[in-house]
């Protein structure tokens, strides 16, 4: 015989356990939508037009942009999170230097679950893959950047380890060349939005479209002398070329930025994507991957470490400002509350006035 109190409990707990099952459902689905993961079945590209091998070691996703190595297993063993993010940046190959560690939506591009052993999108080219041992992700946990994301691609199951703990990495970067016919690419890479040229400084990857966003962007950088410091201004005064003087600008704002929040670690290149105007940064951002922090003249990506900013609007303070979020997302081993970090950005801000 059970009393009432009893059976109200266990209802109660069958109804806890069921919201529970409703809502991982909901979840998943969700995170699966946002991935942007897709099986062949969805492409419109017939099975092997996808990927093009480019016979230097590399590979292009037509579907995405993105080029891979074709070596899976490009380093003798695996390593730390600290030292694969450290080989993918620091990459030089077939004559490209622009490698990142990829994120969670990249490798999303390229698995099929449909498939195991290797869990990935078929057929393809790539050579070596591991499934014995996971590959590292470039994101960090949400509850602590001292856990990072780990793919295992013998099912394509994605989990959370250490940082400590050794994984493969497998450098990927934004390809330059596309199909004439793609359209259904990652953002910055569309039709009318695609920056083709970069210009590197010691701190700084600036993406643009033509000489003429250079122009602009170094007429609208205004440095004061207590901003460029006397190294730095001496050498924007002697450059004859916009190159070298927005070179001189860019590091010499950058290390500004470091001196106010007194956040001096080293770090990657910060990368910077010139927008002609609102609307065309707007169209960026909304399809950006977990853009933290915007402002209506810029936007910072903290998953890709990408600053955005429209050339309508961007100012020395609105650039400080975001390459102030930048400086604290790379110094800090928990990941700042967004309100904190804005407020600090915001100091910046106010002290580059």
């Amino acid at each position: 015989m059970k009393l009432k109190g009893q059976h109200d409990t266990q209802n109660t707990i069958l109804i806890f356990c069921l919201t529970i099952s409703l809502l991982a459902v909901s979840c998943f689905s969700a995170g699966a939508a946002e991935s942007g993961a897709t099986s062949p079945a969805d492409s419109l590209m017939a099975p092997g037009e996808r990927f093009s091998d480019n016979n230097d070691g590399t590979v292009t996703d037509r579907k995405t942009g993105l080029m891979w190595l074709k070596n899976g297993r490009p380093t003798f063993g695996a390593m730390t999170w600290e030292d694969t993010y450290a080989y993918c940046s620091n990459l030089k190959f077939a004559d490209h230097d622009d490698w990142y560690l990829p994120s969670r939506k990249d490798w999303a591009s390229i698995i099929d679950t449909q498939n195991e052993n290797p869990a990935l999108v078929q057929p393809n080219p790539f050579e070596n893959i591991v499934v014995y041992l996971n590959y590292w992700a470039r994101d960090d946990s949400k509850l602590s950047r001292l856990h990072g994301y780990t793919l295992n691609l013998y099912r394509g199951k994605t989990g959370l380890s250490k940082k400590t703990v050794p994984a493969f990495p497998w450098p990927v970067r934004r390809a330059i060349a596309l199909a004439d016919n793609q359209t259904d690419i990652l953002p910055a890479v569309r039709d009318g939005m695609f920056l083709r040229d970069q210009l590197k400084s010691r701190h700084v990857l600036l993406r643009f479209r033509d000489a003429n966003d250079l122009d602009t962007l170094d007429w609208k950088l205004q440095l004061s002398p207590a901003v460029a410091g006397v190294r730095y201004l001496q050498a924007i005064n002697r450059s004859q070329k916009v190159q070298q003087r927005l070179r001189n600008k860019l590091d010499a704002l950058f290390e500004r930025v470091q001196v106010l929040l007194d956040m001096r670690k080293p770090m990657d290149k910060i990368i910077v994507e010139v927008y002609s105007d609102r609307d065309e940064l707007k169209a960026a951002r909304n399809v950006s991957i977990l853009t933290d922090s915007a402002k209506e003249t810029g936007f910072y990506d903290n998953e890709r470490r990408i600053i955005g900013i429209s050339l309508s609007s961007v100012t020395t303070q609105v650039l400080g400002y975001h390459i102030a979020l930048a400086v604290i997302d790379g110094n800090v081993s928990v990941r700042q509350p967004r309100k904190v970090a804005n407020i600090m950005a915001m100091y910046v801000d106010q002290s580059l006035r």
